[in-house]
């Protein structure tokens, strides 16, 4: 499960082979060449604003695809999108192609970088549960249409997005790795190696996909990928035509340039019976989010390579989640709340031999809304399952904190704690209030 919300939004695309014409580039509405502005990270993804024939959305930005998606909702009328075209989409899940329409926006922003006659895949279904299980709006994917003339470092850290458009190529960095991309369908991949359970090293390309908030994606239907003898079977995420499962491990080791990173989250997804379509024959895997946001990452298109900086958080240890529950956002509720007062009053010298102040504390009520934060699936014999949690049941209280007050992330981080780590739920089941309590164990 993933770091910090136990869903793993994995966002694998491939698309059904159709003509496509060139996208519109992207360019500063203002003249200038470099522009930094703030991003909001959710579940290790990075969320961005932006407006289309001047409507905002949020977007997840996902170097792991080529182009710009949009979820199909009640926003989608007033944008007056043109030139309608029904194509077929593909992914990684066992289920049918889904329709999706080629659909053109006069205005496509982002900050102030601005595109004109925007090709847009509109998906026809808009039941996603992105936002659902993310805890925050989610209205579409922006793909690799923004970066290929652009130089972007994210920093994770300050939650800072730099797009430049420069020509210089980074050939020293303290404390660097500088790696070269290929291109395959305008995805970038890296060249990277992991070592296996016998001590194996196996080297092969990677995509770089950031809409994934996992660790590592290894494909074991490659001949020389082997799963570790410990793993355990899981919900892997939500693609666009259907869930994706698998197994999840530890690898030994993960070598990333000059970078090594020992005991790897990994995931393991099943049934790709299209393999061989959906993946080339170098590629053995897929790095995500959580990986990615250990370093200052640089992605320059232009220049066909990727800059690595490390950072405090490189070499932190990976856990899973360690409860067993995965959560889901399912709206809000209007509740009634009570809060103190404090009055007071002088005392007149007829009352008391000496004049002073006199307190009252009365009982006031508030009506809020707050969210519904439900258990949408639990791990079978996790501590939650074991300790009697159902999945419905609505988290009320997190170790003393409300909900509301601390919100999904913050839920979903007190589960990243060490093992040994005490969780104390509150939690309302068929409109009855329960108390569980159970300790946070080790997986693997």
């Amino acid at each position: 499960m993933k770091q910090a919300l136990v869903l793993i939004v994995q966002l694998f695309f491939l698309f059904s082979i159709y003509p496509t014409k060139a996208q519109s580039s992207f360019s500063f509405s203002d003249g200038s060449d470099k522009r930094v502005f703030s991003f909001e990270s959710v579940n290790n993804l990075i969320i961005v604003p932006v407006k289309i024939n001047g409507v905002t959305f949020s977007f997840i930005l996902d170097f792991g695809v080529n182009r710009t998606i949009l979820f199909n909702n009640d926003l989608i009328s007033e944008l007056q999108l043109k030139n309608k075209t029904s194509i077929s989409l593909r992914g990684f899940s066992n289920s049918e192609s889904i329709k999706a329409y080629k659909v053109e926006a006069t205005l496509f922003e982002v900050d102030r970088l601005k595109s004109f006659k925007h090709e847009i895949l509109l998906l026809e279904d808009g039941n996603l549960s992105f936002s659902q299980r993310m805890g925050t709006q989610i209205d579409g994917i922006l793909g690799a249409t923004l970066f290929k003339n652009f130089k972007i470092t994210i920093n994770y850290n300050t939650e800072r997005l730099r797009i430049e458009r420069s020509q210089e190529k980074t050939t020293s960095c303290r404390k660097c790795s500088i790696l070269p991309i290929r291109f395959r369908n305008s995805k970038s991949l890296v060249r990277a190696s992991i070592t296996q359970e016998d001590g194996k090293r196996v080297e092969g390309d990677f995509l770089i996909d950031s809409g994934s908030s996992d660790a590592l994606w290894l494909f074991d239907q490659h001949d020389e990928i082997e799963k570790p003898t410990s793993f355990f079977p899981d919900f892997l995420g939500i693609g666009i035509n259907g869930d994706v499962f698998g197994d999840r491990s530890k690898i030994n080791a993960f070598r990333l340039g000059s970078f090594t990173l020992n005991q790897v989250k990994a995931a393991f997804p099943d049934s790709l019976g299209s393999y061989k379509v959906l993946v080339d024959s170098k590629r053995i895997g897929s790095i995500g989010g959580e990986l990615l946001k250990r370093f200052k990452v640089t992605f320059d298109y232009p220049n066909k390579q990727v800059v690595l900086k490390k950072t405090s958080k490189t070499f932190d240890r990976f856990y899973y989640n360690l409860s067993g529950i995965e959560l889901q956002y399912k709206g809000e509720s209007l509740v009634k709340e009570k809060v103190s007062s404090f009055q007071s009053r002088d005392i007149p010298e007829n009352e008391s031999h000496n004049r002073g102040i006199k307190i009252y504390l009365s009982q006031l009520y508030r009506l809020r809304f707050r969210p519904i934060i439900e258990i949408a699936n639990l791990r079978v014999n996790s501590p939650a399952a074991l300790a009697g949690l159902k999945e419905g049941d609505v988290i009320t209280s997190v170790n003393g904190k409300r909900v509301g007050d601390i919100d999904l992330q913050e839920i979903m981080h007190q589960f990243q704690k060490k093992p040994g780590a005490k969780i104390k739920l509150g939690i309302l089941r068929a409109g009855v209030r329960l108390n569980y309590k159970f300790v946070l164990k080790a997986l693997l």
